[in-house]
Order: C-alpha cells, then sequence, then structure tokens
C-alpha cells in the first residue's frame, strides 16, 4: 500500500484523489478550513487534516508512513507555506519515495515563439516567478537529501469543470485581450491529475515534466471556439496597449509560451484524454 500526502487539496489535487485506486493508495491530505476538511474527507476518499493549524500531532504521526508526497501551494511572500514544516520533521519521513510539486510554466525564459522544452532555461524577472523557482528548488533538494525521486510538474493554463470561459461569455462580461503573436498552453484538469498519476506509477523518472497541450494558442482563439460552442456572439477584441488588466495579467501577456510535451507523451508515454483546448471544452458543454 502506498501513501500519498497531498499538501493542499485543491482542484488539481481532487482529480488525482478521484482517479487513484484505493486498492493500491491510502491517501492523506490537508486543507486550510475545518468545514472542507469534512466535505473533502467524504468526497474524495482521503484523510483529511487542516493546516496550519495549532496541533499537528495528528499529521506527525502518519509521516512515517507516507511514500509519496504532492505539493500543490503557491508560494506566497513567505515562501512556499508547507515547507518549514516538512524540513523541520524531515527525519519522520523514513518510507519517503517520491515527491512531486505543481508548478508554472510561466518559469521559462521568453523564446520568442520558439518551442520550449524541459531543458530551457527559466527567468526570474519578477517576485511571483522567483518565488516559484526557489520553490521548485526547495523541493528537489528536501527529496534529495532524503534520496527520494522527484519531479517538478510545469503546468500550462488549467481549465475544466470548474475553470473555463462559459460563464463570463453567458453573463457578457468576456473580453478577448489582443496581442500579436501571444500564444500560451493550455491543459485541461483531468489531464493534470492522469499524467501526474502515470509518473507516480512509471519506472521512468523526470526531474522536470511539461504538463501542456499540444496545441498553444491565442486567449481569442481559445475565447471565440467557447462562444462558438455556446451559440453566442464572439467577446469583444480589445488591444494588449489599451487593456485595463490586473499585474498577474500583465505578466501573462508579457512572455509568449510555446511548449513541448514531447517529454509527457512519447518518454513518459501519457496519451492527452484532451490534445487540445477543442476536445477539452467541446466535452465540457
Amino acid at each position: 500500500m502506498n501513501t500519498l500526502l497531498i499538501l493542499g487539496l485543491g482542484k488539481s489535487a481532487q482529480a488525482l484523489a478521484n482517479i487513484l485506486p484505493r486498492t493500491i493508495w491510502r491517501v492523506i491530505a490537508t486543507t486550510r478550513n475545518l468545514e472542507n476538511a469534512a466535505l473533502y474527507a467524504q468526497a474524495y476518499n482521503c484523510e483529511m487534516h487542516v493546516f496550519p493549524s495549532d496541533n499537528l500531532d495528528a499529521l506527525v504521526y502518519e509521516l512515517p508512513h507516507v511514500t509519496h508526497i504532492l505539493a500543490t501551494a503557491t508560494p506566497t511572500e513567505e515562501g512556499d507555506p508547507f515547507l518549514p514544516f516538512i524540513q523541520q520533521f524531515q527525519a519522520n519521513f523514513s518510507s519517503l519515495k517520491w515527491v512531486g510539486y505543481l508548478s508554472t510554466i510561466g518559469v521559462y525564459a521568453e523564446e520568442h515563439g520558439n518551442w520550449i522544452d524541459e531543458t530551457a532555461p527559466t527567468h526570474s524577472e519578477t517576485p511571483r516567478i522567483k518565488r516559484r523557482i526557489i520553490a521548485e528548488t526547495a523541493w528537489q533538494e528536501f527529496a534529495s537529501k532524503l534520496h527520494a525521486n522527484s519531479t517538478i510538474f510545469r503546468l500550462g493554463g488549467i481549465y475544466g469543470k470548474h475553470s473555463n470561459p462559459f460563464d463570463t461569455l453567458i453573463a457578457g462580461t468576456a473580453q478577448s485581450i489582443i496581442k500579436q503573436n501571444h500564444v500560451f498552453n493550455r491543459i485541461h484538469i483531468d489531464d493534470i491529475a492522469g499524467a501526474i498519476l502515470a509518473m507516480m506509477k512509471s519506472s521512468n523518472q523526470f526531474d522536470i515534466l511539461n504538463i501542456v497541450d499540444n496545441q498553444p494558442t491565442s486567449q481569442s482563439e481559445y475565447l471565440n471556439y467557447a462562444a462558438q460552442l455556446l451559440n453566442t456572439k464572439f467577446p469583444p477584441e480589445i488591444a494588449f496597449d489599451i487593456a485595463i488588466i490586473s499585474p498577474m495579467q500583465q505578466e501573462f501577456y508579457s512572455r509568449t509560451k510555446r511548449v513541448s510535451n514531447v517529454r509527457l507523451q512519447n518518454e513518459l508515454g501519457y496519451a492527452l484524454q484532451y490534445p487540445t483546448f477543442r476536445e477539452g471544452l467541446k466535452g465540457l458543454t
């Protein structure tokens, strides 16, 4: 029996929990909210713990049984929220085999539209991305100290049942930001879960793995196809130079990301359920 500790049971981790066979996997997970802990325990068949908490004795007690860790949290200005706890009790992880960390393809440096694979350089020009790269390195170092394998999963733009353009299109609030030659990979949340499970089961381990679809595309093409599926009008187009958008959106549009999934499909052997946004959005209607 493998025991997976999920540090932060967000949407991607919930999708993974849904497909793990419980004859092989025991799942322990954390959430920040006591009410969510009760709901998630039943919905996702997990043993839930509240983190952070004044009393983590029950979670510490489970650490010697943990064979796999999946860390999902976005680092804050204070760093990764789980690493201090994990490092404090690293001697307790006597059964650990593997550590996974959910990151983003946003860490890659600008390649001016050229294809990017896992060997491409990263950049740390913004505080948010710098924190990501620091967290990636820290999780790799933690696994290395315990002689465990590790995988940094660099994810494309996530969409799925709970995150897609249909609600904003129906409400009439969607808008297409137009920036010439800007494209970005996306990934359906079910393919994130499937790829992580494939990685955990594989004897062929990778330090870094891009989980992205086959077709990087513009935001306008993505939104217009969703509008076509709904048989509604296309959202208004607004030039990037005059658009009023958040700092995170500014960062998103500042770099083109044409990211390769050759390692995912050809080397790991994972077949995407939704190879492009078209199959993915069509499956949500």
